[in-house]
């Protein structure tokens, strides 16, 4: 189990992970509209529209990953209660 101090510096760095391919995502949905390649933008291809399809899936489980992360590094009492929900053996 992870101090308190150590568990908030991993929360801050999930978040700041996140927000990265948050720009990233933006950038390249924007560079697929902007470039343009046999008369027609990139993002207009299906196999491109697919990948980024893909990107956004990934987006939103981070996403959801780092709200989980953040809820447990808030969460004082979550390591007490796993403890207690698990199997005894």
């Amino acid at each position: 189990m992870l101090d308190p101090g150590r568990r908030s510096r991993h929360c801050r760095a999930c978040a700041e992970a996140f927000g990265a391919l948050d720009r990233i995502l933006k950038a390249t949905i924007e560079y697929s509209r902007s470039r343009k390649q046999f008369g027609m933008p990139i993002g207009s291809f299906q196999a491109l529209q697919h990948r980024m399809a893909d990107m956004l899936m990934q987006f939103e489980q981070a996403r959801s990953m780092m709200y989980l992360a953040t809820e447990s590094c808030n969460d004082s009492n979550a390591g007490a209660r796993r403890r207690q929900s698990e199997p005894r053996r």
